[in-house]
């Protein structure tokens, strides 16, 4: 077995080579912490260092809490998992009315809804949790519904809706109580606002334009059940002692084992082609299978079944994965945007350590592969913009492409003329100034450079009048 002395000096070396400014690490084996530990700055401009108590947001590692909270009311018989969801939250409703009065809460959390991503629905569009609930009746489909795996973050804001329903308590104040609590996880909160407003906290970062910086805060408590938690390692490694130990922590029983095993089935089967998991595993590992379980993604390497879930928000990357039969478990949590070192290359050298044999250097391996996305990306806005038909005009005046363009899921774009520029609002977290494009097509440069560029393009009616926005593929009509 590789020696934690080296495992640690790779850590620091691979945090370097992709230039994350901070990363804090837990590994739990055989019920013990065998490495807690902070790399790097909470801050580049600051230089306070990470320890293992540094907090950081964990993103969609959340959803296993949601779960395991879910789980804690099937041990109570307050619900099952297969129940319907408009038994527990009666003024559920999706598009479909059949979906409406099939869909399961196993199916929620096994991202088999067959609904469009809706993302815009919560990032950044200031809507809160019931709004979020009432417009996704609105959502189109992308695919049959159960059948294929659709990740989505709102249908994990059900999920949270219907702790609330059953228990009359918030989801947030149930973690709490129920999780955090018996836990000891003291710097644990379901909230970004209070993450953001803590000691010993690290900041957001991106890389723009080639140099790291740090990034606004997302808050992300309109989706809190899907994607809210910050914690730090520390608090974490009971999390890993928990679902390692089948529910029990200390002698004291939290859920069932049943409900553990239940997360840990294979509920959903992965395609390779799958943008997600395109994204998260460009490498072949001999894998032989793909699936999600109830808040899990699951796998098999080396022989070995892993449990994981990465998180990704604006400036923060994270992953906390479970290898049962070795009864080892790691949380890994960087503040560095979109980031494949905790999702992916250090797990795995994390697994080949424990497992012995040759070591890969995973690092080196994947740095090869974001250096050619990273060029894949530049080629690709080279052909955008090879396709730009120079010496257009816009079809109106500046002007006349100002109003108030909806949709009945997503927040109102507004469009506006000042000072001589169009300036396009989406929600309380876009805002971008227009450029003419070509034609009826703008690009949006948003102000928040972590957002980039973007194009929209306006049609128009009958009478030559600008009548619809299109954004993102969804189309969005002009208002009286």
């Amino acid at each position: 077995m590789e020696t934690l002395e080296h495992l640690d000096g790779y850590v620091e070396r691979a945090r370097q080579a992709w230039g994350v400014p901070g990363l804090a690490i837990a590994i739990v084996k055989d019920d013990k912490p065998v490495l807690v530990k902070g790399y790097g700055v909470r801050d580049i401009a600051q230089a306070v260092p990470v320890n293992a108590h540094t907090r950081f947001a964990i993103a969609s590692a959340t959803k296993t809490f949601t779960v395991t909270a879910l789980g804690m009311l099937v041990d109570a018989g307050e619900m099952r998992w297969d129940d319907p969801v408009v038994m527990h939250l009666p003024g559920f409703q999706l598009s479909d009315p059949y979906v409406t009065g099939t869909i399961t809460i196993r199916d929620l959390l096994a991202h088999r809804s067959g609904l469009l991503q809706g993302d815009l629905l919560w990032y950044g569009s200031g809507l809160d949790r019931a709004e979020i609930l009432q417009r996704i009746r609105h959502l189109g489909f992308e695919c049959g519904f159960r059948s294929r795996f659709g990740y989505h973050n709102v249908m994990y804001l059900v999920a949270g809706q219907v702790v609330e329903a059953v228990t009359s308590q918030s989801w947030d104040a149930f973690v709490q109580e129920r999780i955090f609590a018996p836990l000891r996880m003291a710097a644990s909160t379901t909230s970004m606002a209070a993450l953001m407003g803590a000691s010993n906290v690290a900041l957001p970062h991106a890389l723009i334009d080639g140099q790291v910086q740090v990034v606004p805060w997302l808050s992300t408590d309109n989706i809190a059940p899907a994607g809210g938690i910050g914690s730090s390692v520390a608090d974490m490694v009971t999390w890993l002692r928990l679902h390692l130990s089948e529910g029990i922590v200390d002698d004291q029983r939290i859920v069932s084992a049943t409900v553990i095993h239940e997360m840990q089935t294979p509920q959903t089967v992965i395609c390779p082609d799958d943008p997600f998991l395109q994204m998260v595993q460009p490498l072949n590992h001999g894998t032989h299978f793909f699936a999600y379980g109830l808040g899990w993604f699951l796998q098999d390497y080396r022989g070995r079944k892993i449990v994981w879930h990465p998180g990704a928000t604006d400036g923060m990357s994270a992953q906390v994965a479970l290898v049962p039969e070795e009864h080892l478990g790691m949380v890994i949590l960087t503040n560095m945007n979109m980031c494949l070192l905790p999702w992916a290359l250090l797990m795995f050298r994390v697994v080949d350590a424990f497992l012995g044999g040759d070591t890969r250097d995973w690092s080196d391996k994947y740095l090869g592969i974001a250096r050619r996305w990273a060029e894949q990306k530049v080629a690709d806005q080279r052909r955008i913009a090879a396709r730009r038909v120079e010496g257009t005009q816009p079809s109106l005046p500046l002007e006349q492409y100002a109003g108030r363009y909806e949709h009945p899921c997503y927040n109102a774009v507004i469009v506006a003329y000042e000072h001589g520029r169009l300036i396009l609002r989406h929600g309380s977290g876009y805002v971008g100034h227009l450029e003419h494009w070509h034609y009826d097509t703008f690009l949006v440069r948003w102000c928040n450079r972590l957002y980039g560029t973007e194009r929209i393009t306006f049609t128009f009616d009958a009478h030559g009048q600008a009548a619809e926005l299109r954004r993102l593929g969804v189309s969005f009509t002009r208002a009286a």
